[in-house]
C-alpha cells in the first residue's frame, strides 16, 4: 500500500514538472515556479515515504 502511494506521488510530481515546463515555454513565470515547487514537494514526499517504508 505504501509503495502504491509513493508511486502515485511520483506520478503527480512528474505531472507537476510537466505543467511547470509548459508554463516556462509560454513565459508564465509565476505559474511555472508554482508547479516546480509542487513537483519538488511531491518528489520529496515520495522519497521520504519510500525511505520510511524501508526502515520498518
Amino acid at each position: 500500500m505504501v509503495d502504491a502511494l509513493a508511486l502515485l506521488l511520483l506520478l503527480g510530481a512528474g505531472v507537476a514538472f510537466f505543467f511547470g515546463a509548459r508554463h516556462i515555454a509560454s513565459r508564465e513565470d509565476l505559474h511555472a515556479i508554482y508547479w516546480m515547487i509542487v513537483g519538488i514537494a511531491l518528489t520529496r514526499a515520495c522519497s521520504n515515504l519510500a525511505r520510511a517504508d524501508r526502515g520498518s
